[in-house]
């Protein structure tokens, strides 16, 4: 090769080089002035964006786990709801993330076959935002499908959610009061759910009925108001149940395995689809006062604080004939119960377990909730 090609294809190296380092780092500097844009309300006023340039969302269509063992919990949640996977996917992003900057973090991604909703679990190295998974936390959040990320993400904020993760026109994470959080991603990231799969264990549970959070009872009505008008959903009247006798394990928190009076105060969507749930649950008595427990008295799932919600991924509904081999089937996978509620029968009707991650899962007694479709 001579002097003047070897020359040339030097500075055609160094030119894409350089572009491949400047774009993506143009693009944070994209999600950088989007945060800003987001946090300042009279911009958005200034915009004066209509609303028909804005799709009508609906129900979330996945709901994901971050995570610090994905091959871990991809074999419980197989062993436990039957679930198939499809392939995994890696992929190296730089990622703004306000108040730490711009970040390179290598994703792990892999998402379940059956749809409605597609349950996605997240492995980032580094773990950070909101991919900060330890090995007894997974937080996690619901996703939309959308066709412009950046033009609907306005409508999140003018919703009063905060923009604390994005890439570009890919992918957005937003956070509302108590620490709900919701994910815009592109559309043509998420498959179709037309592909067929092979149940993966004896009592196949599907895709779930709905998803939720334990929040600080103080936030619902704002979250529901904000989901509202960032998602267009529905609300059903608030539904109160007092003094409920619930079981709760060691695993839960308490010192010793007990039944504890608590207040519950659910609320959940009206849209067809997967339901989204708002729990909250107040202690008739603190557990302190009538079985010590850990500090601060407060028992999982409903150990939420005022700026963390405690997220579980779904809510499977279980033919009454099949809730004492499902739970020989959580036992196998190595889930653990966490509480219960058995109305008198000799048979939970409703109970949340823990796995791997500290991920709840819950199931409820068919008979006891409205269909999802």
């Amino acid at each position: 090769m001579s002097f003047y090609k070897m020359k040339r294809a030097l500075t055609q190296h160094f030119l894409t080089l350089l572009a491949v380092i400047l774009v993506p780092l143009s693009l944070a500097a994209n999600d950088a002035a989007s945060i800003e844009f987001c946090e300042r309300e009279a911009e958005l006023v200034k915009c004066n964006l209509p609303f028909d340039l804005f799709e009508d969302l609906g129900v979330p269509s996945v709901a994901t786990l971050a995570v610090v063992d994905l091959d871990g919990v991809k074999s419980q949640l197989s062993a436990a709801m039957g679930i198939d996977w499809r392939d995994e996917t890696q992929e190296t992003r730089i990622v703004f993330l306000p108040g730490v900057g711009v970040k390179l973090v290598h994703f792990r991604r892999v998402l379940t076959k059956p749809g409605s909703p597609y349950l996605e679990l997240v492995e980032a190295n580094p773990p950070i935002g909101p991919w900060a998974a330890t090995a007894d936390d997974s937080p996690g959040y619901l996703g939309w499908s959308v066709d412009n990320v950046l033009l609907q993400g306005l409508q999140l904020c003018q919703a009063g959610f905060k923009k604390i993760a994005g890439v570009s026109n890919r992918f957005a994470i937003y956070e509302g009061p108590g620490g709900v959080r919701v994910e815009l991603v592109r559309s043509d990231l998420i498959p179709a759910c037309s592909e067929t799969y092979t149940s993966q264990a004896a009592i196949d549970l599907g895709a779930p009925h709905h998803l939720g959070w334990s929040i600080n009872g103080s936030h619902i009505q704002t979250i529901k108001n904000m989901f509202a008008e960032a998602f267009s959903l529905t609300w059903e009247e608030d539904a109160v149940y007092p003094e409920i006798p619930f079981y709760f394990s060691e695993a839960s928190g308490a010192a010793a395995d007990g039944i504890y009076l608590m207040d519950i105060s659910i609320s959940g969507t009206l849209d067809l689809g997967p339901r989204i749930a708002l729990e909250s649950g107040e202690f008739y008595l603190s557990p302190c006062d009538c079985n010590p427990c850990t500090d601060p008295c407060k028992l999982s799932p409903f150990n939420s604080t005022e700026t963390t919600a405690v997220f579980h991924p779904g809510v499977w509904a279980v033919p009454t004939a099949d809730v004492q081999a499902l739970i020989a089937q959580w036992q196998n996978a190595g889930l653990v119960e966490v509480m219960s509620y058995d109305p008198g029968t000799g048979q939970p009707i409703l109970a949340f377990w823990k796995g791997i991650g500290g991920i709840l899962y819950e199931y409820n007694d068919e008979a006891i909730i409205p269909p999802s479709q």
